[in-house]
Order: structure tokens, then C-alpha cells, then sequence
């Protein structure tokens, strides 16, 4: 497996005396969106929890992270885990995780 390759990208194999090409078939998550090296998620904070805030664990893509809610928080807003998304392919580093905040309301 190779870390930051994309749906539908081709590379080049050497073999011995010979080359192959190799394209990609990515299986899209049920978790997480992809944005080049960035990826996405939502998570589902109770009414209290956005309130009052506080730690929650997030699950990432290669492990889980600890959130720091703050109290206040608003529904749809997104929070930046840097350095937590996938590896960037031909440069240096990693993409980030943006996590989008959905408020679950009592009915």
C-alpha cells in the first residue's frame, strides 16, 4: 500500500528489464472525505456538550485524537487537527483533518 495515492492515479513499475503501469482503484470511507491530502468527518456533539465543551475523542485515520470542544461551540463549525491527514505523495509532510461539528438537538 502507498500512502497518498489518488482514485484513478497511474505509476510507473520497474520490473527487471521491463515496466509496468499501475493505476489505482481507492475505495471511497464511510468515515471521511478526502480533499487532496486533507480529509474530512463529522462528529455529533449534544446540546450540553456544545454548551459547556470539553474533550472528545475523534477517530482519525490512522488513530484516534482528542478534541478540545470549547464552550459555545456552533453547529457546522469545523476544527483543524494539522499534520493528521494523509501523506502528501511527492512533497514533504501530510495533509490535515478538518472535523465539521454537527448539534444534535433533543426533540
Amino acid at each position: 500500500m502507498i500512502s497518498g495515492v489518488e482514485d484513478g492515479q497511474t505509476m510507473r513499475v520497474q520490473l527487471g528489464s521491463s515496466e509496468v503501469f499501475v493505476t489505482f482503484r481507492v475505495k471511497t470511507s464511510e468515515k471521511f472525505r478526502r480533499d487532496k491530502e486533507d480529509i474530512h468527518s463529522e462528529v455529533n456533539l449534544s446540546f450540553v456538550q456544545a454548551v459547556l465543551g470539553g474533550a472528545i475523542k475523534v477517530p482519525g485515520i490512522h488513530d484516534d485524537h482528542v478534541l478540545q470542544i470549547p464552550p459555545g461551540t456552533q453547529s457546522h463549525q469545523r476544527f483543524r487537527l494539522i499534520g493528521k491527514g494523509i501523506k502528501r505523495l511527492h512533497s514533504p509532510g501530510t495533509g490535515d483533518h478538518y472535523v465539521h461539528v454537527k448539534i444534535k438537538i433533543p426533540s
